[in-house]
Order: C-alpha cells, then structure tokens, then sequence
C-alpha cells in the first residue's frame, strides 16, 4: 500500500468498515510506525484475503464462507499481529455485539496477544479512543464486543458460546481438555469462526492429529509456511542454529514437526556423551565428604495424575555433575500419593547420601518442605517463576552441550531428556522446559533432575577447590 496515511478520516473509517483489508494495511506497526501493507510479507497478505470475507460475514451475523482457519507459520512469522489485527477490526466495527475467545496455554502465551492488540493500538490513537484493552479482555464498547483471553485454567472456558474462536500456539497447550472445550463451544455456533496459529510440533500428538484434519477437510483453510521469516537476516538464523538444539532449529525456524519421543531441548548425540557411568556412585562413608562432593536432591511431586520423581545428583569443583540416584512413585488408579511416603523416602535418600540441599518446588509440598527441614534436611523451595523456569532451561542446555553432566542408564531419566522441549514465555527472553506427557508418563524424573540443575552446576563454578566441602549457603549462588 503506496498511500502514506498521515491521519485517518472519517471518510476512511467508513471504507474501513466495509474492508477489513483495507484497515488491517493502513494499521501502523508498534515500533516501526510503518503501515502493515507495506511490510507485509505475500503469506500474511494471502492469509487476510482469506479471512476478510469470513470477518464481514461474523460481524453482520452470517455465516463465513471459510469457517475455519489454520496457519502454521515458524518463529517469528506474525502470528500473534495477524490475529490482533483481526479481532481489533472485528471488535471495532462490527454491526452486531460480538464475543471472541483466545485460548493459550498460560499466563505468559495469553499475554502476547494482549500485549499486542495494546501496541497496536497505541500506535493508531483513533483506534485507541475506540478499542481499550482492560486487564485479560479487549473490549469496544460502542458495539459491545469483547475478547476475552483465556488459559488452559480458566474455568471460564466451559459453557460460553464465542462468535470468534482464536487457539493461540496450538503446539504448546498442554491440556486437550481446555482445547477441545473451546472448540466444542464453537461448534455450538454455526456462523462462528475459528482460527488456529501455531508453530509446528511434535509428531504423535494430539496437536498432529488436529492438523491432519484440518490439512485433510474441506472445511478447513490450511496454510503451512516453513521457512524463516522474511524479516529474519542470515545472522540471526545462523546464531539461532548455534544456539538451538538441531530438533527445536528444525521446529521453530524450518517449520518441521518432529518426533514427540525426540524432543528439541538437548540433543541425542548430547544424551548419549553423558551416559558413560555403568553404575551409579557409590554413596559417602561419611560426612563432610573426604572427596569434597555436594549431594543434593531434587523432588518433583505428583500425587494424583502425575508421578513423583527424586533425583540425587553430585558435583564438586573440577569435576562434572554426576547422576547418584533416582526414584519415581506413581499413583495407582484412583489412589492419591500418600505426602507421608515421599517424606519417608527423601529421610532413606538422606541417609544414604547425606544431602546438602533437596530442592522442591513447594506446590504440592508445602508442609512437607517444613518437615523434612526440622528433620535436618537444608530445604531449597524453588517455586515455578519466570526466572527459576529460564534459570532451569539454560542450565539443561549448557549442562548437556557442554559435556558438564555425567549420567549413568537408570531406564528412564536418559529417555525423559529426550522428550524435553524448550519453548519460549510471553516474558522478553523468557523461555521454559517443556516436559510431554508420554507413555512413560509427564517426564518427573526429568522435571526433578531439571529443578536441581542449577544448583549443581553453579557448584563446579566455585574457583578454587576447598579442603572441607562448602556449606548450603555457598551452594546456593543463584
């Protein structure tokens, strides 16, 4: 679009409302102040032809003529603008009151949506005096029409009837639950519209099935762009090969759907360099350790759906991270693990290793923590935040790639790794772990080896080696 629009006239909100291409290109960019049609790449301007008919037909209360959208698109390729754009003109200028529904796996994923409906607007204030974003809802309230972001936590996902359905990185919600409900609330609607944008996946999921589907049926508009952004220059892609694993480079930036059991956090040939230990360490004859290791324990507990693993790991400067001992419990059908046996089995572990520290992450083991720690156990509580998770994924990706973990074959810890995924948070940099649901179960020996790695890692960072072993509080570095 070649028109340079200084200021927009009441003569083009009229034309914008009977075009949504027309209002999508003369958006300005958050940043850059440039209007979306002339950066707009040719796969966005073939997606908003497809769409902008369906987007007219929702707003006066007919049925679209392509119901149901699928763009699959690698990092970086606008997936989460192209869908702002839309649901700001439909909220916008529709002719009727209007409900759109984002579903995102969490806090983090929803936000990116949110965060860019609220740049967009800042960047166009006749549409700010118009469309406001207030808190997890973007609303209009000269048509009444609101979007309302959700989470796979939302109780709110039950029962509503959305004109407009967004699946926001279908390949990283993990609850079919939560998107099955969504999509079955669609269905009540037979003039409703439903958008799926995701980067691609892993093979032998849900999510692959859903995208069979929808590249197989008629009722689908499919679109599947793999290859990078355009607007991605060759350094950048070249230092996102260095950086990434082959498989997690392959899914995000060549649009590849990999193999769930094959996971792109740590690579194979990774894996296989750290199983060089035929047996597990022999525990200490005593206390402080003669030979200067840490010992510490890390407990990912599950008491219902998911299992509850222990990972024993040692480190000590000069020396590698080494694997000691693991234990996985998983609850029987029906049954609830009872707080009081793990407690037991962190008290065998300790007296078998004489632990340092034991790292939980207190959701499930509040009052446990407290007990094991008046028993004499240092106990590290690490809840699940936006750093500790970033902390936990660049210690799994440095501990592998540079050959700092030594793992003996416990006949699962080595095949959860494998599974592992790293994708990144709504949070600027932020990125997380990853564990899929398999046959063997959520990965817990995984996620407990993962909560702990940190901190162990952080102990071969200590310069000069020490005659006695240092104490909890040198340890504990982050």
């Amino acid at each position: 679009m070649g028109k340079k629009m200084a200021t927009v006239t009441a003569k083009d909100i009229r034309k914008f409302a009977g075009d949504p291409l027309a209002f999508i290109q003369a958006l300005r960019l958050p940043g850059s102040g440039a209007q979306f049609g002339d950066a707009m790449a040719p796969f966005q301007l073939e997606w908003f032809k497809t769409i902008a008919p369906s987007l007219l037909a929702v707003a006066a209360g007919q049925k679209p003529p392509v119901g149901r959208l699928w763009t699959e698109r690698t990092k970086g390729g606008s997936k989460d603008t192209d869908c702002a754009a839309c649901i700001l003109w439909l909220l916008a200028f529709s002719s009727r009151p209007v409900l759109v529904q984002v579903g995102a796996d969490d806090s983090d994923q929803a936000s990116e949506i949110r965060k860019v409906c609220d740049g967009i607007l800042q960047s166009n204030p006749w549409l700010q005096s118009r469309v406001s974003v207030v808190r997890w809802r973007v609303e209009c309230d000269a048509t009444r029409s609101a979007c309302d972001i959700l989470t796979s936590d939302a109780s709110s996902s039950h029962g509503a009837r959305p004109d407009v359905l967004v699946l926001n990185e279908l390949s990283h919600i993990g609850s079919r639950d939560f998107a099955e409900t969504l999509m079955d609330n669609l269905t009540k609607m037979p003039n409703g519209l439903g958008i799926i944008a995701t980067n691609a996946g892993f093979t032998g999921t849900w999510q692959a099935e859903w995208r069979e589907i929808a590249a197989t049926s008629p009722r689908w508009r499919f679109q599947s762009v793999a290859e990078p952004a355009p607007w991605l220059n060759a350094d950048d892609l070249a230092e996102a090969q260095r950086r990434n694993p082959p498989g997690r480079y392959r899914r995000l930036y060549q649009g590849v759907w990999v193999p769930l059991g094959e996971g792109d956090a740590v690579d194979d040939s990774w894996i296989t360099r750290a199983v060089c230990l035929p047996c597990p360490p022999e525990p200490p004859k005593s206390y402080p350790d003669p030979n200067n290791w840490i010992y510490g324990a890390g407990l990912d507990a599950g008491l219902r759906h998911d299992s509850t693993g222990i990972v024993v790991l040692r480190a000590r400067p000069g020396s590698k991270v080494q694997l000691c001992d693991t234990w996985v419990r998983s609850p029987r059908k029906g049954e609830t693990i009872p707080i009081a046996e793990i407690v037991t089995k962190v008290r065998e572990l300790h007296e078998r290793w004489h632990l340092d520290c034991l790292v939980i992450d207190p959701w499930q083991m509040i009052g446990a923590g407290q007990e094991l720690a008046a028993a004499g156990i240092p106990v590290q509580e690490i809840p699940a935040t936006a750093a500790s998770q970033r902390q936990q994924a660049e210690a799994l990706l440095r501990g592998f790639r540079e050959g700092l973990v030594e793992l003996y074959d416990d006949g699962r810890l080595p095949q959860d790794l494998r599974a592992a995924s790293i994708e990144e948070t709504g949070n600027l940099g932020g990125m997380r772990i990853a564990w899929p649901r398999t046959a063997a179960g959520h990965c817990d020996l995984g996620a407990s080896f993962a909560l702990l790695l940190p901190l162990a890692l952080n102990t071969l960072n200590i310069e000069s080696l020490v005659v006695e072993p240092p104490r909890l509080e040198q340890v504990l570095l982050l």
